[in-house]
Order: structure tokens, then sequence, then C-alpha cells
């Protein structure tokens, strides 16, 4: 059996940040829904179908994948964002140690002959083909390591399966009261309303 070449990186106390719901009480928690590499579950969910968390290397990515997505692409002035729109979000600082990531980001993409849609297209379809292969490569890899398609900065996405040994909440926060925030709403160029 030939194996996609894929690099591992193992994290070692590295540190990510996530956005979630504040009525969700789970800073690591998930739902089942499709989304960039897991493919919609079947009704009900099958030993096949899989749920993934997802966390970014800063808050500016975080914000920018969960929440302004392509929102302000064409406006050109400070984008106006609803402070009801900001205020239901919690900012969750997670660690993770030991997890075993299949490394996507740089040349790694392509030494593992990704399709660059798997990755960085706002379709799913390829992504999704992708994060069923490496939820079910023998190697057990816990997730996989990419940079984010709007700005460039790492992400993780770990399987369900490996979140509870793998990742630890280390705080949390609203999303308003966290200082780093105002830079994040000047560098993106918005306006809260």
């Amino acid at each position: 059996m030939n194996l996609r070449p894929l690099e591992v990186l193992a994290l070692a106390g590295d540190r990510f940040f996530r956005l979630v719901k504040n009525h969700h009480t789970d800073g690591l928690g998930m739902g089942w829904g499709a989304s960039r590499f897991v493919p919609p579950p079947a009704s009900p969910p099958s030993d096949k179908d899989y749920r993934a968390l997802y966390a970014a290397r800063d808050l500016d990515t975080a914000f920018a994948e969960t929440v302004l997505r392509d929102e302000a692409v064409g406006c050109f002035d400070r984008f106006p964002i609803p402070l009801k729109t900001l205020a239901i979000w919690d900012v969750v600082e997670i660690v993770g140690s030991g997890l075993p990531l299949a490394d996507l980001r740089n040349h790694q993409m392509l030494a593992a002959r990704v399709p660059t849609d798997a990755l960085h297209a706002q379709v799913h379809d390829e992504g999704q083909k992708l994060g069923r292969a490496i939820h079910g490569d023998p190697r057990s890899f816990a997730g996989l390591i990419f940079q984010s398609r709007l700005t460039g900065v790492e992400n993780i996405m770990v399987f369900d399966r490996a979140i509870k040994p793998g990742l630890q909440e280390v705080s949390r926060q609203p999303l308003l009261k966290c200082k780093a925030f105002a830079a994040t709403i000047d560098r993106f160029m918005l306006s809260i309303v």
C-alpha cells in the first residue's frame, strides 16, 4: 500500500486560540457538521463520521476564520460589524501536547501531493476528501496543521478522537473584553456599530 508522503509535526505545549459561542460551556466542544476537512455526517452519524476542532495560532486568525471570513470583501472603507455579532463570542486559549499532526504547511502541501483547493478553496469538497483520508490513515494522525487561506497563519484541525488526550483549555474570556481584540479591529479595518 502506498501512503501519502506526510511529514509529522508533534505539538509540544503549543498555544492556539479559538472562538466559541458564549452559551457553549465546553471550550473544547464541537458539534456535528461539515467543514473544510470534515464531510457531512450521515443521519444519524455512523462509525465512519467524525468531528473536528479548529484553532488558530493567533487571535486575528481565529476571528477571521470564525466570524469575519469573506464578509468584508469589496468594502474599501472600515467594515461595519454589529456589536451584537461580537457579543456572542468567547476567546478560548488552548494548549496542545503530544498530538501527531500531518504537516500541510508551505512546501509540505506539495510534497504530500495535496491539491491547493483542499486547503484554500471556498468550496470544501477536496478538503473533505483529504480530511477523510488523513482520518483513516493507518499512521493515526491526531489531525493536521495548515495555513489559513485568509491570513496565512497556522491553524490546527484536531479529530474528535484526539481532543481529550491532547488539548487543554487554559483560559476563556468574552471577545469584547479581550485586550488584544482592539488591535484585531484596527488591523482588519473594522468598525463596531
